[in-house]
């Protein structure tokens, strides 16, 4: 009994430690203002991809068209993976010559519709949404500026989740909101890179240099992190993170736990693909201590000591809503405080669920295909 302990008490301390590393330097990253001077000089491509997005395809596209960034210097390359629905015609519909719309030629999937529209881009700096996705005007510059006025390599900006009166996207608004900080925390203490690939940058020719998606063509997703992490073994020092709400796009937060099921199972089928050894091993800690967590909560009908679990419970506490309050003020959304308490436990079922679903090879689907 008294190595379980003693384990309980290590993974204890260690996700203490973790997330008051992650409130520490999310405190430091400095908020992200864009010089009031500043004139982009660079060609961009925005590039993403659309497959079944008849619902968000046309608010996605206005936001885009409607950036303030100079019309002449600026396209959009919008790569169709075989739509079943009327997302193509929609698109279509626009008379805007900042639009380009390819049909996807060979393979299946975001990466290889990404890679034809990389292919095609003209711009010399590639900026990466996806096609259910609003984004505000400055966004454009807010990604630009790092990479040409402070030579950023690979810059990483905030995604958070829309949603309605409902727990289910009230949670995920809250969890996501919180990996954001966790995202901004990690690069600006260069100990754990991530980022979503609705809200990235990079030049083009890093895309080049660095052979593109390969090595990572068994994955269904993997463009964002897996490439990031590619950057960052030759390139650590020009990685950054856009802390600013004129950078944060927005993104619809899925409708049932069967959808939620299936996406974060996606998220996490890449994981054992990360060459970063120190994110594998924050993201293991998290799962760990969260196993602990979940087992000792359970043993206590057992005869289990009360005083472990209450003790591990008050730590979880404390330490995911420091994190979480401190990302709330920054991004203006308080108000998901309010669900904190049943979010706990929520997430705790998550990742212990999630985290050992990952650990065993499984088909799951995604945009009306099977992937492994």
């Amino acid at each position: 009994m008294l190595y379980i302990y003693g384990l309980i008490l290590f993974l204890s301390l260690g996700y203490g430690a973790l997330m008051a590393s992650y409130c520490f330097f999310w405190a430091r990253l400095a908020p992200s203002f864009l010089n009031p001077n500043y004139q982009p000089k660079k060609k961009i491509s925005i590039v993403l991809a659309a497959r079944n997005e008849e619902e968000h395809i046309e608010s996605c596209l206005r936001s885009l068209l409607a950036q303030d960034y100079p019309p002449e210097l600026m396209e959009i390359v919008l790569v169709d993976d075989h739509s079943e629905d009327a997302t193509r015609s929609i698109a279509q519909g626009f008379q805007d010559d900042r639009l380009q719309i390819i049909a996807l030629q060979k393979g299946l999937g975001k990466k290889a519709a990404l890679a034809q529209a990389i292919a095609a881009a003209q711009g010399e700096y590639l900026l990466f949404t996806d096609a259910d996705c609003q984004l505000p005007p400055l966004w454009a510059k807010q990604l630009c500026f790092p990479m040409e006025q402070e030579n950023m390599q690979f810059v990483a900006a905030p995604v958070l989740f829309s949603y309605h009166n409902r727990f289910l996207e009230k949670a995920q608004a809250l969890d996501f909101m919180g990996m954001m900080a966790i995202t901004g925390a990690g690069i600006n203490g260069q100990y754990m890179r991530m980022c979503n690939g609705a809200n990235m940058a990079y030049p083009k020719a890093r895309y080049i240099e660095l052979n593109g998606f390969a090595g990572m063509d068994q994955l269904a997703s993997g463009d964002d992190m897996l490439f990031l992490q590619k950057v960052a073994e030759k390139y650590p020092q020009q990685i950054t993170f856009v802390k600013s709400l004129e950078a944060a796009v927005q993104t619809p937060a899925v409708q049932t736990y069967a959808a939620f099921w299936r996406q974060r199972l996606r998220w996490s089928s890449k994981s054992g693909a990360y060459k970063d050894r120190r994110t594998e091993l924050q993201l293991g800690l998290v799962w760990a201590f969260s196993c602990s967590l979940f087992i000792s909560s359970i043993a206590l009908f057992f005869g289990f000591s009360p005083y472990w679990v209450l003790g591990q419970w008050a730590l979880k506490a404390l330490a995911d809503y420091g994190l979480l309050s401190s990302a709330s003020r920054f991004f203006q959304r308080r108000q998901l405080l309010r669900i904190f308490w049943p979010a706990l436990l929520a997430h705790l079922l998550y990742i212990v669920l999630v985290g050992t679903a990952s650990l065993f090879p499984q088909n799951y689907q995604w945009k009306g295909r099977s992937w492994r």
